[in-house]
């Protein structure tokens, strides 16, 4: 006599593993626009992505970061003959907390005033420079070479990367749990009694 063997139901797939993170933490985003970007270390992962504002940002970080590269060259011709557009977009970069103009150049070359396709004077350049930052709240930082240019995207991209995970780690420490919120009484919905004052009669009796 033949014995229907029960048959085990199938096991679930596993789910796929979450991704790797990158061994710097974060990755870099490269604005497709940029013709000429900046290299960065090996161990520092990029991807080039459209970019709203500004040239870098951080992926997943994209409306709390933006850095707009310049070289000396274009930052000059910036200010003198489209300033209205490097306006708009140094107004764009207001909403976003960590946000910079980054220089490829030194400050010295910008009071030589060797600009290339451009006689503008330094003393007005240093001006308009030092009038934006102080109007739309976008610090100018002069790098004085693209490899270090480069290294203060990812200086910059590292420290805010960490201050925002230290920051969300305290605020998970802080926050109450539904298991460890301390109970409290519901509001009393009944009406406070207040004791009768005694009649004179009871006090000169002595009671």
């Amino acid at each position: 006599m033949n014995r229907l063997q029960s048959k085990k139901p199938p096991m679930p797939p596993a789910p796929p593993a979450p991704p790797t993170p990158p061994a710097a933490g974060y990755t870099i985003i490269i604005d497709t626009r940029e013709q000429t970007p900046l290299t960065f270390a090996s161990s520092i992962p990029t991807v080039r992505r459209g970019l709203a504002t500004g040239d870098y940002s951080i992926l997943g970080y994209e409306d709390l970061f933006t850095v707009e590269r310049k070289s000396l060259a274009d930052l000059v011709h910036t200010l003198i003959h489209e300033r209205e557009r490097f306006i708009r977009e140094l107004r764009r970069m207001q909403s976003i907390p960590f946000r910079r103009v980054l220089c490829t150049a030194d400050m010295a070359a910008v009071r030589r005033g060797n600009y290339k396709h451009s006689r503008a004077n330094p003393k007005s350049v240093i001006a308009m420079i030092a009038t934006f930052e102080v109007r739309y709240g976008v610090p100018f930082v002069f790098a004085g070479s693209t490899d270090e240019a480069a290294r203060r995207v990812a200086d910059w991209a590292h420290y805010f990367t960490r201050e925002q995970r230290l920051a969300a780690a305290a605020a998970s420490q802080t926050a109450p749990t539904p298991g460890n919120a301390t109970p409290q009484p519901p509001p009393y919905q009944g009406t406070v009694k207040t004791p009768n004052p005694p009649s004179p009669h009871r006090r000169q009796c002595g009671i």
